[in-house]
């Protein structure tokens, strides 16, 4: 009887050492969570003028637009393309271009798939409602920049610049330390409807309305300040972007 004790004993130990160096290898597994699609934001991105999202582990998404009016259904929503991956890392970021004419609709959403081709996920932009949405997307929209030599004019549009003058340069040398960045006046001649006028427009003061429907504003100087350098005025060339407000 001792010996048949003694026998079930060492296989009791025996099973136990099997089993802990078994589940001792299994521990030492690293496990990666399991992560599922998913579409985690769809926003706008004002500067870049792009629709953009985050997702995770997604195979397509659409953008969608709820045209305004009575009685939509969804076989009258707008296609407004796929958006693409630019970036991918531990989450996706997809981008699509916003398009250059104004729609006139309520809701624009993205509808996101996996690579079975499941509706994984589904979110519309924060803002709704058509003037809200022209507002955030065209209502001022990018339309030119363009670079001006002393003397010298173009045209953005119906709307001409001449640059005059530079009667104030007190920008801050390269390489040395001040307390004020500084800025430059430019003087310039504007053209608009058969109009001509005079203005000064300083590059620190940001955007500023021409007309009912033209904003410009001072984007790049060249040459740069240079400490104990004066700059001749034949030497300036300076860069002004043009944005123009769309009518409805």
């Amino acid at each position: 009887m001792k010996k048949v004790i003694f026998f079930l004993l060492v296989l009791l130990v025996g099973l136990s050492s099997i089993y802990w160096f078994l589940l001792r290898d299994w521990l030492k597994v690293e496990r990666q969570p399991d992560t599922k699609p998913v579409l985690l934001t769809f926003n706008f991105d004002p500067i870049g003028r792009k629709f953009v999202a985050e997702g995770q582990d997604l195979s397509v998404i659409e953008i969608k637009a709820i045209p305004t009016g009575t009685e939509v259904s969804a076989k009258d929503h707008q296609n407004l393309g796929e958006m693409t991956i630019a970036e991918e890392k531990d989450k996706q970021l997809w981008v699509a271009e916003v398009p250059k004419s104004p729609l006139a609709v309520s809701e624009i959403y993205a509808v996101a798939f996996d690579e079975q081709n499941n509706q994984v996920g589904k979110l519309s932009l924060p803002f709704t409602g058509a003037t809200d949405i022209y507002d955030n997307l065209w209502k001022q929209v990018p339309f030119e920049e363009i670079t001006l030599e002393m003397g010298k004019s173009k045209m953005a549009g119906a709307l001409g610049v001449k640059l005059l003058a530079i009667p104030e340069d007190n920008r801050c040398p390269v390489g040395v330390e001040c307390i004020q960045a500084g800025r430059i006046t430019a003087d310039l001649e504007i053209s608009l409807n058969g109009r001509v006028s005079v203005m000064s427009l300083r590059s620190d003061e940001g955007e500023r309305r021409v007309g009912d429907n033209y904003f410009l504003n001072i984007s790049k100087i060249e040459p740069e300040a240079v400490e104990g350098k004066e700059i001749e005025d034949s030497d300036y060339k300076i860069t002004f972007f043009v944005t123009k407000e769309l009518s409805r």
